[in-house]
């Protein structure tokens, strides 16, 4: 996960900040794409049982892996340590090129809203009986005033539910 802020907001973060609103700007994507596979489960869309974000990072620390670097393990050990046949992985990237402030006025000026958040999403799911990538799937979006993660991770998924496994 990779957030990006503009210069001005830059300076007043600490690299220490920083890493901490990466790590949780990780974490609430998790919760983000979790809320969307229950949501579809229980609308007969989805057919995969999911574990919560939660229990996987429970089961990630017990088994001394940090949850912000899984990279550097094979689907097939995650998914052994997590008990489950498919691990979706992959890298989130965040940018705020345009302040809320910044796009009213824009839009206020010449009837046209600026971008206030952009993300650049690839996502990849991992058969976990032999570390086969079943789906990849690379997207860039825009998002508007009032965006946030859970927004973003709704349109990407959105786009993306045509292509993955255990969809009807």
């Amino acid at each position: 996960m990779q957030v990006k802020l503009r210069p001005k907001q830059l300076k007043d973060f600490t690299t220490e900040q920083i890493i901490q609103l990466q790590k949780d700007e990780a974490i609430d994507i998790q919760k983000a794409m979790h809320t969307w596979f229950l949501t579809r489960k229980k609308r007969g869309s989805f057919d995969a049982n999911v574990i919560t974000p939660a229990r996987a990072n429970a089961l990630l620390k017990k088994a001394d892996i940090d949850v912000h670097e899984l990279d550097a393990y094979l689907p097939s050990e995650l998914g052994e340590i997590l008990g489950v046949d498919c691990v979706v992985m992959g890298t989130f990237e965040t940018s705020k090129p345009m302040s809320n402030a910044a796009s009213i006025a824009l839009g206020a000026l010449f009837g046209a809203f600026g971008t206030t958040q952009t993300a650049v999403c690839n996502i990849d799911f991992y058969n976990t009986a032999d570390d086969e990538l079943v789906v990849n799937y690379f997207k860039k979006i825009r998002g508007s005033i009032g965006s946030d993660a859970q927004d973003m991770i709704n349109i990407l998924m959105r786009k993306v539910t045509r292509r993955i496994p255990y969809t009807n």
